[in-house]
């Protein structure tokens, strides 16, 4: 074979996290030629399960909806520098955060970043302590503009307003603060998608025909209860002193069904040039393009006549709490007997009548659950909506979002793709990322492409995809196409109807004139004030002497809802804010204190024990972070993420135990668990910082099972056989072949030159229950017996022998029971040692032994490769590459070594051509 010379310097090795890459049949810059995801943040350290997340246009930090179902830790992830050795994590969280971001399903910024509005797939339950459902949910607003180290109000003159407070209720700006909801509507549970609509206008075509609303703070929302597609304009945020959600107008849009799909979001994104909402209709299996200005105001949503109502007048059959009980609990017998006779009636159900008197003239029925009374409060049935279906081609559409460039990018929860579609909804690409995957965002520079973020569900992971390979677009996407409404009878009905109708409940007779008020609830609703019954107002009191009194137990009886708007953030009908069983004091309508002393714990809510972990150490390469871990103090609870730049990936290094992971959390114990994985070079990078990158030779796949196991075989004489019993689950296994002669190691034991191409087996650092047989040619004598094969240890950065090389002729094999990169190198022979028993100064031979030792040592630290030749080339034709049991392999051209030290004809990130 002809030569050449190159010296690599730091031969920097790497593994994948785990992808089965991508189908792309034609450029998509996002996806590129080749491209892996990055894990940014993984569940652990304030993160639970991440189903949403979007930049905040102010700043740019990567906000994530972290939702936690049946627990109180949902809130808003916030990562600063993602994807950087100084990235840092926080989680802001509502001081009741299992209602006003319980189960947090999807959020949106407004476009400037002033407020965040997000929604729950929810049932209002309050952590299990409510008797049931009361479906009193809906989205959420926060003013949260960055604000001198907190967030808040951004005023007309370009001040701000911090609005993030202690716990205690005091100004507070740093990590450890929390947020005050600024307003939330209530007409829909269990949401599973929104978007912010920044070219959206109420108008005067509504039920009051009202002019002059607050801009800005309209959004699009998926009624997972009743599966209808909803709009929510807040108008006036209420802010964060008063209760006040009059100013409000509520669209149902009863002609476009979505249907949710429990646990997996749906989610939305409106292109605003082209004013066309995307949908993704999971539990239809579809996404819909909505005409975000079309439809037509048919009439009011809030039930009309008394009767539908499951309280009378007086408020003598049912209670409050019982008024939002569902049909099966009434038919239980846990609610009065009007209330069972009327959700059976009139076939009422979380808050939704649609029978007898109650369905209408139109057979839409109506509500009697709703967030106000007031005249300038509209909740209205809309209809004729120009809507079509975007693509059916998704199992289980989940994430959505715009490039800005003509490009659609749809999540595919079951399969585990992304797919790139133009605006007509042509497929141009896809990418498979697994399973689990859901909300999607993409970020685009001033100059240069755009980078696709996303969420993992099932692993808990948030990610981008990074792109290894570019590929350059080209031509022109088609525009927008117009939408061609989905015509049926049933939305032909709500186009056909005559005048819209405008008659409103009577509000008078049932609430008295005071119907048009601000809601007020007493601080006196969560106590037992002596003189007067449970929760009711002694006269001449306001909220300092109502305090005072003792706390009301009957919880059963209690509104929940009520009991937080009477400003109680610790009650003994509400879950313990305080960790570890501090006690908790409640301060009326400001915060709350905790008494950590009988807990043995220590800090603001008795969150922190009294032991730590010791730092956490720095890897060799990559970062860990937070970059607080290494130096701490590290407390139970704290995870330490290892982050991976993008050239490099994390692997499971040879002998770490099957449970490795990305994230070590510190233990009650003060120890470290989890963690082990390191970062080396992906595939196909070389080189001092792994900047080369090089297209294999040749290379072939075969999918293996537990049962069969497999063989991969090529013509050359390389071949990989797994046994039966070796794998635990179906997997693809990948051989790829970098040809290199004359390579000269000093490295690990090996002190003679590289006499095989290298291997790269792939799922790198799978480990096998039964070890494989991996059979390599050599250039060696083929009766050497100081030749053996050896695997790159990721963990050392140094070649190890594999014990028990066996040489055939001109084949090496060897059992190894994981799976990475494999040469053949030759082995260090034994020191010869001269003793002389008279002489007590260094023999010849403990000379040869130092001076070899050092060669060595001087080796590892630098990781040098030498290897000489005139030109590179396969030494295997890529046509040559053959294996049993699985499809022809991909056969990828060029040259596959190199080091930091390039020579002339090396240009790092393009790959070498043969």
């Amino acid at each position: 074979m002809a030569r050449s010379t190159c010296m690599l310097v730091c031969l920097l090795l790497g593994a994948a996290h785990a992808v089965d890459g991508a189908a792309h049949e034609t450029c998509v810059p996002q996806f590129g030629k080749e491209s892996r995801p990055v894990v940014i943040a993984k569940s652990g350290d304030g993160l639970s399960t991440p189903r949403d997340l979007q930049f905040h246009p102010a700043n740019g930090e990567l906000w994530v909806a972290s939702a936690d179902a049946g627990g109180d830790a949902s809130g808003n992830y916030i990562i600063r520098n993602p994807g950087t050795p100084e990235q840092t994590t926080t989680l802001l969280q509502d001081r009741i955060p299992f209602h006003y971001q319980d189960n947090m399903a999807a959020f949106t910024f407004d476009k400037a970043g002033k407020v965040l509005m997000s929604c729950q797939e929810s049932e209002n339950r309050y952590l299990g302590l409510a008797a049931g459902p009361n479906w009193f949910q809906g989205p959420t607003a926060f003013e949260l503009y960055p604000c001198d180290g907190g967030y808040g109000r951004l005023n007309a003159d370009g001040s701000c307003d911090v609005m993030t407070v202690s716990h205690s209720g005091e100004i507070c700006t740093g990590d450890d603060c929390y947020i005050i909801h600024s307003d939330m509507l209530h007409e829909s549970p269990l949401c599973m998608g929104m978007a912010h609509d920044p070219g959206a206008v109420t108008g005067t075509t509504g039920f009051n025909q009202i002019n002059g609303r607050t801009p800005g703070h309209i959004v699009w929302y998926h009624d997972g209860m009743r599966g209808k597609l909803m709009r929510f304009d807040f108008d006036s945020l209420h802010g964060t002193e008063i209760i006040d959600h009059r100013f409000a107008n509520i669209r149902r849009y009863v002609d476009v069904d979505v249907k949710r799909r429990p646990g997996v979001p749906g989610h939305m994104v409106v292109d605003e040039a082209a004013r066309v909402l995307y949908v993704a209709d999971t539990g239809n299996k579809r996404v819909l393009r909505v005409n975000a200005d079309s439809g037509r105001f048919l009439r009011g949503a809030q039930c009309v006549p008394d009767e539908c109502y499951p309280t009378n007048l007086n408020h003598t059959c049912a209670d409050t709490q019982q008024m939002f009980l569902t049909r099966e609990a009434c038919e239980a017998g846990n609610c009065g007997t009007c209330s069972r006779d009327t959700s059976a009636k009139y076939e009422c159900y979380a808050g939704h009548c649609k029978s007898g008197v109650c369905a209408g003239a139109d057979g839409f029925g109506c509500y009697t659950i709703y967030t106000e009374t007031g005249d300038m409060f509209e909740y209205e049935l809309w209809g004729c909506t120009d809507y079509d279906i975007f693509t059916t081609e998704l199992e289980s559409p989940s994430g959505i979002a715009l490039d800005g460039r003509g490009r659609v990018f749809v999540s595919d929860y079951d399969s585990g793709v992304i797919v790139a579609f133009d605006q007509t909804g042509t497929k141009l690409a896809e990418h498979h990322v697994g399973k689990g995957v859901s909300g999607l965002e993409i970020s685009c520079p001033e100059a240069g492409e755009c980078t696709l973020w996303y969420v993992n569900i099932d692993s808990k992971e948030v990610l981008k995809l990074h792109v290894d390979d570019p590929c350059v677009a080209s031509g022109t996407l088609p525009p927008v196409p117009s939408i061609t409404r989905v015509s049926t009878g049933y939305e032909a009905q709500t186009c056909d109807r005559g005048d819209a109708d405008r008659t409103r409940p009577d509000f008078i007779s049932r609430h008295g004139e005071g119907y048009n008020n601000r809601m007020i609830v007493h601080h006196a609703y969560g106590k037992a004030c002596e003189g007067v019954a449970l929760g009711e107002v002694p006269e001449g009191t306001g909220d300092a002497e109502q305090a005072l009194c003792p706390d009301r137990t009957d919880c059963s009886d209690m509104n929940y809802d009520l009991l937080v708007m009477a400003g109680f953030f610790c009650h003994p009908c509400l879950n313990n804010p305080c960790a570890n069983e501090g006690v908790c004091t409640n301060l009326a309508r400001v915060g709350y204190t905790c008494d950590c002393a009988a807990t043995g714990h220590s800090g603001e809510r008795c969150e922190i024990p009294p032991t730590t972990c010791p730092a956490f150490p720095r890897p060799d390469m990559g970062s860990i972070v937070p970059p607080s871990c290494a130096t701490g103090p590290n407390y139970p609870g704290q995870a330490c993420l290892l982050q991976c730049p993008g050239t490099m990936q994390p692997v499971r290094p040879a002998g770490a135990p099957a449970t490795a992971d990305l994230v070590a959390a510190c233990g009650d114990e003060g120890a470290w668990s989890g963690g082990g994985m390191v970062c080396a070079c992906a595939s196909g990078r070389f080189g001092e910082g792994c900047a080369t990158v090089l297209a294999p030779a040749v290379s072939a796949e075969v999918r293996a099972t537990p049962a069969t196991g497999a063989l991969l075989e090529l013509t050359s004489g390389d071949s990989l056989r797994v046994p039966p019993n070796a794998l635990a689950q179906d997997t693809e296994i990948t051989m790829a072949v970098y040809d290199v002669e004359g390579l000269e190691v000093v490295s690990g034991g090996a002190t003679g030159a590289l006499r095989s191409h290298v291997t790269e087996l792939t799922p790198r650092g799978l480990a096998l229950a039964t070890p494989a047989t991996l059979s390599l040619q050599h250039s060696g004598a083929q009766t050497a017996s100081n030749l053996a094969v050896f695997f790159w240890n990721d963990a050392d950065n140094a070649w190890e022998e594999v014990e028990g090389s066996t040489v055939d002729g001109a084949a090496i094999s060897a059992p190894i029971s994981h799976l990475s990169r494999c040469a053949v190198l030759e082995k260090a022979p034994p020191a010869v040692v001269v003793a002389d028993d008279d002489d007590d100064g260094l023999s010849v031979g403990a000379i040869v032994g130092i001076v070899v030792g050092c060669v060595a040592g001087i080796a590892l630290l630098g990781a040098v490769f030498y290897y000489v030749s005139t030109s590179q080339k396969p030494a295997v034709a890529a046509s040559e590459a053959v294996k049993k049991g699985s499809p022809a392999p991909s056969q990828p051209a060029g040259v596959v070594f190199a080091g930091s030290n390039f020579p002339s004809n090396s240009h790092p990130e393009q790959p070498q051509q043969a």
